[in-house]
């Protein structure tokens, strides 16, 4: 069972988001050559934020402070994290193609 942050619409949500890598294994940490970009969907599917920058705070951990609207929709919002290799290949681990791989990150109420 996955543990979601409830947040209170018009607040601050800090996302974070650990890049690793599946080969060889067992998974270690991954640093893209560039930041990996977050794109964030509102409970309805509707992208909110499109292909923003993250922080790096350590190897293969990154981050992006959300601030929720005030009047946004209610329920649980998803992501996804775009990576590339150092080739400039989608990284397969964190790269979501469609919105049902999202990962579910928190919930607005």
């Amino acid at each position: 069972m996955t543990v979601l942050q409830v947040i209170r619409a018009g607040k601050a949500v800090a996302i974070m988001w650990n890049v690793t890598c599946q080969i060889p294994p067992p998974p270690t940490p991954y640093d893209p050559p560039a930041a990996p970009a977050i794109t964030i969907f509102d409970p309805n599917g509707n992208a909110q934020v499109t292909a923003a920058a993250t922080t790096r705070l350590a190897a293969g951990l990154y981050s992006y402070t959300y601030v929720t609207p005030a009047a946004g929709p209610l329920g649980v919002w998803s992501a996804w994290l775009d990576a590339v290799d150092a080739d400039g290949n989608p990284n397969g681990s964190v790269d979501a193609p469609d919105l049902q791989k999202a990962t579910p990150v928190f919930q607005l109420v």
